[in-house]
């Protein structure tokens, strides 16, 4: 049997407790993109700092959210740079895009909304509400509903697809 040292386990307290006090954050991509962080004030254009952070953001979101290499992303930012120049755009854009997110950022927990594990980027499920997440799941109820469920619940279920849906995904690219 192997015991974690207790670094590990320290480490692993800190991140838990940072993350319990950490705001979800609201992503709305149906109509345009729009980020809500900290009580629902969104990131307003200036705040990005260019397009690069926006365009891997949306990337991200493109490519479902999870689990996305990060090569794949790479390719979608920099087709026609060197690969160690695109790496080294990717680990720059990433860190500004995390900053954004999270300007508390603490490197020592790292970032709680996007992790990358393995060369895998993904979005927190927990931490990121993204519309059309929700909007795909309740359209699954609507298409498959439980059989208890009756006329006014699968209603409100619609209603609630509806408010979610305010245009196209991201329909600014």
């Amino acid at each position: 049997v192997e015991f974690p040292n207790e670094w590990d386990v320290a480490t692993k307290t800190r991140k838990a407790i940072y993350r319990a006090r950490i705001p979800v954050i609201e992503i709305r991509t149906l109509g345009g993109l729009q980020v809500l962080r900290q009580g629902n004030h969104p990131i307003r254009a200036r705040e990005w700092r260019g397009s690069r952070p926006a365009l891997l953001f949306k990337a991200i979101l493109v490519h479902g959210g999870r689990h996305i290499p990060k090569d794949i992303l790479i390719e979608a930012l920099w087709p026609d740079r060197h690969p160690d120049k695109s790496l080294q755009n990717f680990k720059v854009t990433l860190h500004r895009l995390r900053k954004l997110l999270e300007p508390n950022l603490n490197p020592a927990l790292g970032s709680a909304y996007i992790h990358l594990k393995d060369n895998l980027v993904s979005l927190d499920q927990h931490l990121c509400e993204v519309d059309t997440v929700a909007f795909h799941r309740l359209c699954r109820q609507v298409r498959r509903p439980d059989p208890g469920l009756g006329a006014p619940a699968l209603m409100e279920i619609c209603r609630k697809a509806l408010a979610l849906f305010q245009g196209d995904f991201l329909p600014e690219e």
